[in-house]
């Protein structure tokens, strides 16, 4: 088998275990592969979210939409009714991008290996 065909031959057996994984109760994943799924789209959505409220905080009357964690992580920084909250939330909001990036990073990389595991599996440890 070429190059393309073992390219081939792992893409489809990918498709293949993830519609049979979701059909079957997740026989072929282990419980952690859902966990790490989940833990990623958190992350991506938490990213949009900081991004939405980075850029409306400037906005007259705008209300932060946050994860309870950071609600009751910038409540402990700063009281609701502070003048210097918007400049607080900003630079909250950022270093938790910052953060979410890194962890998210992470995530992905975590997840790549998985896969590239399971590849090595499928192929028998060819490359």
């Amino acid at each position: 088998m070429n190059k393309y065909g073992m390219i081939i031959a792992c893409f489809v057996l990918s498709l293949f275990s993830v519609t049979v994984a979701q059909n079957s109760d997740d026989i072929l994943f282990y419980p952690v592969d859902n966990k790490l799924e989940k833990a990623i789209y958190k992350a991506t959505k938490k990213h949009a979210l900081f991004s939405y409220n980075i850029a409306n905080i400037t906005t007259p009357g705008f209300e932060p939409i946050l994860y309870p964690e950071d609600q009751a992580e910038l409540n402990a920084i700063i009281p609701n009714n502070s003048e210097l909250r918007e400049k607080v939330l900003l630079e909250h909001m950022s270093s938790s991008m910052a953060r979410n990036r890194n962890l998210q990073a992470s995530y992905l990389t975590i997840y790549k290996k998985r896969f590239d595991t399971y590849r090595q599996i499928a192929t028998m440890g060819k490359r």
